[in-house]
């Protein structure tokens, strides 16, 4: 049962539908970085406090959005989510904050391609029912709240606060921060719902 007529559900997509963590411990091995890391929060936290850490981060990024995406995983129980929102009937938009080309990377690989086979790898426009028109895709933070904005959604999910926080989301749309990591989240804002799992997701939209 639905807590409330649903006219959408929009979703972020990097760390949010996709999960690097295991791709960024394999690639920091490789370029023999860090040993024993535990995925992009610690790795990036290392990074950003060594000489070149936003370079080297910029770096990373470049691989893992773009070349190496394919290697990256889906979130814990987004299959099962988006599942229950085609049986339900409810229609799904992922909307990105995704330049089309990364600050470093020599490949050049377009990141909105790229994240669209990552998705078509991972049956989204076929199994999961997801219309490649509800992909959008945003040049900066605020061309994505407008696109959030626009959307004709009622929930929106996304893994970082300051989109969430941003004076100019909806205040007509569900805000829902999901953050696995919940030792990693502040408590600055009452705006939005914070989960560690898609499962507690499903649980609290469809109340069961």
């Amino acid at each position: 049962m639905i807590q409330k007529k649903i006219n959408a559900i929009g979703i972020d997509f990097d760390n949010t539908l996709i999960n690097y963590d295991n791709l960024i411990s394999k690639i920091v091995k490789i370029y023999g970085w860090f040993e024993n890391v535990e995925g992009r929060d610690d790795v990036k936290k290392r990074l950003r406090a060594s000489p070149l850490g936003d370079e080297n981060w910029q770096k990373i990024q470049g691989v893992i959005y773009g070349p190496r995406i394919l290697e990256a995983s889906l979130s814990p129980g987004v299959v099962n989510f988006l599942r229950r929102c085609k049986i339900e009937e409810i229609e799904i938009k992922i909307i990105s904050h995704k330049t089309e080309l990364a600050v470093n990377d020599p490949t050049k690989t377009n990141l909105r391609l790229a994240a669209i086979n990552w998705m078509s790898k991972n049956n989204f426009f076929d199994d999961l029912g997801i219309k490649k028109c509800n992909v959008l895709f945003a040049n900066t933070i605020e061309e994505k709240i407008e696109f959030i904005r626009k959307a004709n959604i009622s929930i929106f999910i996304d893994d970082l606060e300051e989109i969430l926080d941003n004076p100019k989301f909806p205040i007509d749309v569900e805000a829902i921060l999901y953050q696995p990591n919940i030792s990693s989240m502040t408590n600055k804002s009452k705006k939005y719902r914070k989960y560690q799992s898609f499962a507690q997701i499903e649980k609290f939209i469809f109340n069961n």
